[in-house]
């Protein structure tokens, strides 16, 4: 019997793949979209939250966008506003033209066809090998490289498995917009995004979610970017799946609680977890309290793929021993490391590489 293992993509691997990272983000989207609808409401927004005045300057000193994000977010969580100006309407627009603004960065970015993430992915399922819970993955990205990647898996009948329902899994869910999704069968592969996804919409009349995708890999081409979406259900606008991390965040989203409870048990039940790209921020609370809860008193073998050796400790202070390997998500794919550190099944050491 195989060993489960469990990948955990960070955004170091997007990185990889030449996405921004989240300080990159916000600059990256206004110097490639400054005439969208949503320019206007951002330029006031970052002005007067973070002193930036003239969005296009090369010396702005940016907030991540999950800080960005999350400013809104617990006000709105709260049910508070910044003055008679940035009130509940008000901020429901930032916080809309925010998640557009992500996705238009990541959109205008240029990624090869054959990405690092595919590569991986390739090596894993190598001629179409396929072991029920051999691998599993979480992404806590919002980006849909390791979903592209997963869906590449088609041509060898093997499914993706968000843990979630889609709606347009349904028969009765009719949308231009939303291709139908074939649930996952018996050859699946679990992936869980616990801050959602730039594939995912919800209504928030009805709550159905549904996936921009389809058995052929077409995912994300839907332009669900630039036009309002609306549910076939009852016409309500739907809207983006995506949750920052914060300081004891509760997520309220219940797709979004029940795959961090998918998670719990993922990480429970997996002989080895293997990080890429993840540095273990300090806002990651309720990451680093999932980790810590389904690892607590168990013998897990603990791999981090990281250039920053600086993470290391991070690690080490959340879930004590681990393996670190000091490279980045491109260098995994070199043979002597991927056997090495992926196929070697043998009980890992502590140490760095």
């Amino acid at each position: 019997m195989s060993r489960k293992t469990v990948f955990i993509f960070g955004a170091g691997a997007s990185k990889a793949d030449g996405l921004p990272t989240q300080a990159e983000l916000l600059e990256g989207y206004f110097s490639n979209n400054p005439q969208d609808n949503f320019h206007v409401a951002l330029n006031g927004y970052f002005k007067d939250f973070f002193g930036i005045v003239n969005t296009m300057s090369a010396d702005n000193k940016w907030p991540s966008f999950e800080e960005a994000l999350a400013m809104v977010e617990i006000a709105m969580d709260k049910e508070h506003s910044f003055g008679p100006v940035y009130a509940a309407n008000k901020l429901k627009e930032i916080r809309d033209g925010l998640i557009i603004s992500m996705g238009r960065a990541i959109e205008s970015c240029q990624v090869g066809a054959k990405t690092i993430h595919k590569q991986f992915l390739g090596k894993l399922f190598w001629k179409g090998h396929y072991c029920k819970e051999e691998y599993s993955f979480v992404s806590f990205n919002y980006d849909i490289l390791l979903d592209i990647a997963l869906m590449e898996m088609l041509r060898h009948d093997i499914y993706s498995d968000y843990g979630i329902q889609f709606a347009n899994s349904r028969d009765n869910f009719d949308s231009p917009s939303f291709n139908k999704w074939k649930p996952p069968g018996d050859k699946s592969v679990l992936i869980l995004k616990p801050h959602g996804s730039l594939n995912w919409m919800q209504c928030a009349s009805c709550d159905s979610i549904a996936i921009s995708g389809n058995a052929k890999g077409q995912i994300f081409r839907t332009g669900l970017l630039h036009t309002i979406e609306h549910c076939p259900n009852d016409n309500s606008p739907m809207q983006f799946v995506v949750e920052p991390p914060s300081y004891f965040k509760r997520y309220k989203n219940f797709y979004l609680q029940a795959t961090w409870l998918k998670l719990h048990e993922t990480l429970a039940k997996a002989d080895k977890i293997v990080f890429i790209g993840y540095s273990m921020p300090d806002a990651d609370i309720m990451i680093k309290y999932a980790f810590k809860r389904a690892c607590f008193g168990q013998n897990k073998e603990i791999v981090v793929v990281d250039p920053d050796e600086t993470v290391k400790e991070r690690y080490e202070r959340v879930l004590g021993q681990i393996t670190f390997h000091k490279m980045g998500f491109a260098d995994l794919l070199k043979p002597e490391n991927y056997k090495k550190i992926i196929k070697d099944n043998a009980t890992g050491t502590s140490g760095t590489t």
